[in-house]
């Protein structure tokens, strides 16, 4: 039996994502031991603005990259549209150097914050070279490199970590230069195999047609991020760095499902351009199946870390974190549907009206930050975890109503409506746990058995639908190695 094309690379980029992720969380019980509960919230807070300033100049380039890579290819021009990346990644970190230099001359900025400002600028330059360059080796099908790559940044982020933080006492600085330095290392590695795609050519017409594409999406990428991050800034000012580091580490929990899902995203974006190019009706069932699929991986997943949770949180932090495994799964349930916003979104894209997907993560965005504005003094880390999952499940549901009105795809009923019903059903009972004061590990598994058998339910209603007398569809699939 011919195994499908795609399977050897999503195992590759299975463990790609696995590693990529592993920084962090192995980071993360030494940071907690390290710092106190409320340095450990301001780490996180900066390596967010850290990102903050990454989306914002990268100005989605990589996007444009992706968008336009098969016909620059076709046409033999690839390292026009490459060189053409790199040109504006230039010019975009002297405009910065020149925004800080203006900053320092005209404001008596104090000297920590100096020092992170320069981790952060030297680190950017490096950071967009690299992204770019996994997008290209990802895009070429050389899934070897990325994993090596991958493999690299991890070391050298551990390795930072241990140096910069525990041997040599730098502190909230240590661990800000030791998330950037691993790019800064490889910067030159990445220049020398990039060399014969850079070459000094006319160049603005690539970066018009990327920029056309990429910046559009900005905002909807900006505001994916404050769907992700601006709960930071609420519970800091309205609860204190406390609290801050108690969330910092329940979100750090929750994104261990991104160590899985992110195996479907890196195979998901170079993929979905090459269905583009297909016939429409085919792709339009592919998309279709995917959903599926997607759905049913996702909450399996989701299930199995959630049994993990209680001990997952004691081997991350020490006893002051660990009431925050009851919240963990709200965030998990956050990455599924901000997922299927990356599915539910093919059909904006498909026909580069890509402000519509900006449309519709501002509506998540404004649920998000609303409701945990509203409801933050009341029900405190609670209103910060539903509202950051309710955010991204409106994202998701407008996003799929506006694509649906320019390429119609006809996902499974079945498909749109329980993970939905999931999603709620779960922030209820955790709720009424809540309001009952019953809310306590026992209780806490014995919801989550109650969340299996109705995960059970759906699987066998999928196996009932899609089975035929000739076998499963996936088992078509496999046959013809789609």
């Amino acid at each position: 039996m011919k195994l499908p094309s795609w399977l050897p690379k999503l195992s590759i980029y299975t463990l790609s994502a696995i590693i990529n992720r592993i920084s962090p969380i192995l980071l993360t019980p030494l940071y907690t031991r390290v710092f106190s509960v409320q340095h450990y919230g301001l780490v996180d807070l900066y390596l967010t603005i850290n990102m903050m300033v990454f989306i914002f100049f990268e100005t989605q380039v990589v996007s444009g990259f992706m968008r336009e890579y098969h016909d620059y290819k076709s046409k033999g021009t690839l390292s026009c549209l490459f060189s053409g990346a790199i040109s504006y990644y230039l010019m975009s970190n002297l405009f910065l150097w020149f925004v800080f230099g203006v900053g320092l001359i005209s404001f008596n900025i104090p000297v920590l914050y100096i020092h992170l400002m320069l981790a952060i600028m030297f680190g950017l330059f490096p950071a967009q070279f690299m992204g770019l360059f996994l997008v290209l080796v990802r895009m070429q099908g050389r899934s070897m490199v990325f994993l090596t790559l991958n493999s690299l940044q991890v070391l050298m982020s551990l390795f930072c970590g241990v140096l910069f933080v525990v041997k040599l006492h730098w502190g909230i600085l240590g661990a800000v230069w030791a998330f950037v330095t691993p790019n800064i290392i490889l910067l030159p590695v990445l220049a020398l195999l990039s060399m014969p795609l850079i070459q000094k050519i006319e160049v603005r017409p690539a970066i018009k047609k990327m920029l056309w594409y990429g910046v559009p999406i900005v905002p909807a990428v900006l505001g994916g991020w404050l769907m992700n991050y601006s709960s930071r800034f609420f519970v800091m000012h309205f609860m204190g760095l406390y609290a801050l580091g108690i969330y910092s580490l329940i979100f750090r929990v929750g994104a261990l499902i991104l160590l899985f899902l992110d195996s479907f995203r890196l195979v998901w974006g170079p993929y979905v351009m090459k269905l583009y190019t297909l016939e429409v009706e085919h792709a339009k069932a592919i998309f279709s199946k995917v959903l599926d699929f997607y759905f049913l991986f996702g909450v399996g997943v989701i299930l199995f870390l959630s049994f993990l949770l209680p001990l997952l949180v004691r081997l991350f932090a020490p006893h002051n974190y660990w009431g925050a495994y009851y919240y963990a799964d709200f965030i998990l349930l956050a990455f599924l549907w901000n997922g299927a916003f990356t599915i539910f979104s093919v059909g904006c894209a498909w026909v580069r009206k890509t402000y519509f997907n900006t449309l519709s993560t501002f509506v998540g965005l404004a649920v998000n930050m609303l409701g945990t504005f509203i409801f933050i003094h009341r029900f405190h880390l609670f209103a910060v975890c539903t509202f950051t999952m309710l955010g991204f499940l409106v994202n998701a549901l407008v996003a799929y109503g506006l694509s649906q009105r320019q390429i119609r795809i006809q996902y499974s009923r079945l498909t749109l409506i329980w993970p939905i019903i999931f999603s709620f059903s779960y922030v209820s009972s955790i709720y009424g746990l809540k309001h009952f004061n019953m809310l306590n590990l026992r209780n806490f598994y014995a919801v989550k058995g109650l969340f299996v058998l109705y995960f059970m339910i759906i699987v066998f209603l999928y196996l009932k639908k899609h089975y035929d007398k000739k076998g499963f569809w996936i088992n078509k699939w496999v046959k013809h190695g789609v």
